[in-house]
This record gives structure tokens, C-alpha cells and sequence, in this order.
């Protein structure tokens, strides 16, 4: 299995975020950590494990299902969608 390829640290995350049944606000709250690191680290495990990241469209579509379905406040929303923009525009620039 790829997965026991994975750094520890990242094995963890991918424990947390089976446990929370892949809801990311329960792995916010377990982890203690914000939506946009939650999506962050996803991202890491799944180009870790050689498989194409997702696009930044599909992204702000993850953002406006969880909204719509309560898993995070528009506020919330907002700071993910500022995030990934700032992602894009500092790798744009390597």
C-alpha cells in the first residue's frame, strides 16, 4: 500500500481525516487546525501518493459545498477562497 510510504506525520492526518469520514470541519476540530491547512495537507498526502492535485476550481467548489452544506460559515468560506488565491499567485511565481 502507498500509504505506509507516507511520513508519519501524514499518515496521521490521513487517520484523522478517515476517522472524521473525510468532514472537513471535523478534522478542523480534531486537528485543531484551520480549513485551509485541513485542504493544505490533503493536498500534500495526494501528491505524496503520486496522484495530480486538485484544480483550483475544484477546490472553490469543495469551499461552496461545505458552506451550502453548514460544514463551514461564509466567513470561513471567504479566508479558504483568499488562501487559495495567495497559493496560486506565490507558486506563479517560482
Amino acid at each position: 500500500s502507498k500509504l505506509g510510504l507516507l511520513p508519519s506525520d501524514q499518515q496521521q492526518f490521513v487517520e484523522a481525516f478517515l476517522v472524521a469520514r473525510g468532514n472537513i470541519k471535523e478534522v478542523e476540530k480534531e486537528l485543531s487546525i484551520s480549513y485551509p491547512t485541513v485542504r493544505k495537507k490533503l493536498d500534500e498526502v495526494i501528491d505524496t501518493l503520486g496522484y495530480a492535485p486538485h484544480t483550483e476550481r475544484r477546490e472553490q467548489l469543495e469551499i461552496l459545498e461545505a458552506i451550502e452544506h453548514g460544514e463551514m460559515s461564509p466567513q470561513e468560506g471567504i479566508a479558504a477562497m483568499k488562501t487559495l488565491g495567495n497559493t496560486r499567485d506565490k507558486s506563479e511565481g517560482d
